[in-house]
């Protein structure tokens, strides 16, 4: 949260590249602090303490966030909305805009989406790494960032399931904007549990959206392929494994 809010003020009173440089290089001082610390020399592993594990994963998300995302992919506008909300997110909140949740419908584990036996609570989904490694065309998607649900569809998602999620078969839903019906059967009240039970602790309800996976508007696909943080985009983003070579290589230095 901290890095996050010197990284903005670098944005704003800076430049763009200032505060991405700003956010590597401090990955980068903190492992070189942990070899120095560990004596590991220059032996090119890269180490980090369990309760920063999972930094250099965090810092690389919020590279692709549309506050820091370089090139001209990402509006004035955008960039300026996207910078305000992380200034005013709780660290909850931030997460998931860093690193969505992600998890597969039609792979729900048993007790997803139901009430635990001993809190009542509704038990949430395994969350899945962002990577495109992890789709399948016969699969059902969803990535939630807190502001928005996006709905991946696969091309060969099984006709049961589109039914008993939408209501109808693959070939007659629409991309775009979508309000998921609430059913009368169990996997589409187990969905609607799962993302009733995100919603909760937000001060205002996300846009979903329905993605097909032969969606012809390449902005729509964006939506949810871009925020596969793990994976090198289009527009020339680094991988996740990409970007932690480079940290490795400089922090050995």
């Amino acid at each position: 949260m901290i890095l996050t809010c010197l990284a903005l003020e670098k944005a704003i009173n800076g430049s763009l590249e200032e505060a991405r440089d700003a956010l590597t290089n401090k990955v980068i001082e903190l492992a070189k602090a942990i070899r120095a610390q560990y004596k590991l020399g220059s032996s090119g592993q890269l180490m980090f303490i369990e309760s920063l594990r999972l930094l250099p994963l965090l810092v690389c998300g919020l590279l692709r966030t549309p506050a820091f995302k370089s090139g001209t992919s990402i509006s004035v506008d955008s960039r300026s909305y996207f910078i305000n909300i992380l200034r005013t997110s709780s660290v909850a909140e931030t997460l998931d805009l860093v690193y969505p949740f992600f998890f597969a419908v039609n792979a729900l584990e048993p007790e997803a989406g139901l009430p635990d036996a001993e809190t009542g609570k509704i038990v949430l989904p395994a969350r899945m790494a962002l990577s495109s490694e992890k789709l399948e065309r016969h699969g059902l998607y969803v990535i939630d960032n807190g502001l928005s649900v996006v709905i991946w569809v696969g091309s060969q998602v099984h006709p049961e399931l589109a039914s008993l999620i939408f209501g109808q078969p693959y070939a007659e839903l629409d991309s775009g904007k979508y309000s998921l019906l609430s059913l009368e059967n169990p996997w589409s009240q187990r969905l609607g549990n799962i993302l009733s039970k995100r919603r909760a602790t937000r001060a205002y309800a996300p846009t979903t959206y329905l993605v097909k996976e032969d969606c012809p508007d390449p902005g729509l696909k964006m939506m949810f392929l871009g925020q596969l943080v793990e994976d090198r985009t289009m527009d020339g983003q680094l991988s996740f494994a990409q970007w932690l070579n480079i940290i490795r290589e400089k922090s050995s230095a």
